[in-house]
């Protein structure tokens, strides 16, 4: 898996934020439900989201941006201006404003929830992409099961355990956190309609889609060549 700034139009990446110093990102699913609430509404219309975890420390999502065209024009929708007549935008500095916008909102509406003020998070967000397809599976099933721990590497500046109040056994596979036990169309149905998260999508790692898209997605990067469509 390789970190990088940019992204482009029919990539999957996977995007990772943590909690800072003595904070949790969550406290409750509450939180969680804002979290997918706030996504929704900035990133919808941007990217595909195929996999997610939240956690106390932090979370997770995979994605595919849209289509350069797709993601343009929801930008001038949004600025409620003609792409064609604007000066020329790249995909990975509309992602990062989008990013950068749902994050913010999320931190001001839960720290107004939790009475408190300062940072949340312990800096922006990272992207990366998969150098293989079984590293891509791989990262899915750990999210999938929440096996992937984002806590601080010192454990005085771990969270406060006093402030995450998901009991154990109702974070076990809730779909506010993580998608286990969620197959099927009218599953994700469900999820989508819990959570918010519209733009969910579940791909058939069966099949030659995911392959494709993390082949095409490293190609891009590695390469330097015109990025990838997407449909």
């Amino acid at each position: 898996m390789i970190r990088t700034k940019k992204v482009y139009a029919g990539g999957y990446y996977l995007f990772q934020g943590e909690a800072s110093a003595n904070s949790c990102f969550i406290e409750n699913l509450k939180e969680a439900r804002l979290f997918f609430r706030l996504f929704d509404r900035y990133l919808k219309n941007f990217v595909k989201v195929h996999e997610y975890l939240l956690t106390a420390e932090g979370w997770m999502v995979q994605v595919t941006i849209r289509s350069k065209k797709k993601v343009l024009c929801a930008y001038a929708k949004k600025k409620k201006v003609s792409f064609k007549e604007e000066e020329p935008m790249e995909v990975w500095r509309i992602i990062s404003e989008r990013m950068r916008l749902f994050l913010s909102h999320y931190v001001r509406r839960t720290n107004r929830m939790e009475g408190r003020s300062g940072r949340k998070v312990k800096e922006s967000y990272h992207r990366y992409f998969f150098e293989t397809t079984k590293e891509a599976k791989g990262y899915m099933d750990k999210m999938r099961n929440q096996k992937i721990k984002l806590m601080q590497r010192k454990k005085k500046y771990r969270k406060v355990k006093t402030h995450y109040t998901i009991p154990k056994k109702e974070a076990r596979g809730s779909i506010f956190l993580c998608l286990k036990g969620c197959k099927g169309k009218k599953s994700m149905r469900t999820v989508r309609e819990k959570t918010g998260l519209s733009c969910l999508y579940l791909l058939d790692l069966d099949k030659i889609v995911l392959p494709n898209l993390i082949s095409t997605t490293k190609n891009v990067h590695l390469t330097s060549k015109s990025p990838p469509n997407s449909t």
